[in-house]
């Protein structure tokens, strides 16, 4: 999906600032599903709002400055159901962490012990985060299943990481 339907994905389930967008990028259920940079948020909702997909209203702040609030228009909501029925692109895994494990018999041992302890603490955060989420989503249905399925990943690859270290160090005698 582009940056333009995942800010509409985000907008359809209500009104956001841009920061919010972002902050659902980084921390909220949207970061299951891509990042997004303000670099590419911001043109994307100008784009939006071009189109005739998004609006928005400027609220004002005491002291600070206004903001734009961005809800999605009926064209919007339309352009986005449309957008579902497209061909989806393939996932794809790509992870710094493994090209480095492939390369593990290389590095000092302290250094691959590092990695993993840092991949293994993340990897808990993440589980952790996934569940947090989960409770504040209990009641619907649509929110639950894609988290559940991204926390059953999570722990997979938190499992299948604790396989890998067992190899490891059955090949260099840890």
């Amino acid at each position: 999906m582009t940056v333009e339907q995942l800010c509409l994905s985000i907008l359809y389930e209500g009104d956001a600032t841009g920061y919010d967008i972002r902050r659902q990028f980084s921390q909220g259920e949207a970061a299951l599903f891509a990042d997004a940079s303000i670099g590419a948020i911001y043109p994307a909702l100008a784009k939006l709002k071009a189109k005739g997909l998004v609006a928005f209203v400027i609220q004002e702040q005491v002291g600070k400055p206004s903001r734009k609030i961005y809800r999605i228009t009926e064209a919007g909501r339309e352009s986005f159901v449309a957008a579902l029925r497209e061909p989806l692109a393939r996932d794809k895994f790509q992870s710094s962490f493994l090209h480095f494990l492939r390369f593990a018999h290389l590095a000092p041992r302290d250094i691959v012990a590092a990695h993993i302890e840092a991949r293994q603490q993340h990897l808990d955060d993440e589980v952790g985060r996934l569940e947090a989420m989960l409770s504040e989503r209990a009641s619907s249905p649509q929110g639950r299943w894609p988290l559940e399925y991204a926390l059953a990943m999570t722990e997979a690859m938190r499992d299948g990481l604790d396989t890998v270290v067992r190899k490891i160090c059955a090949d260099r005698s840890c």
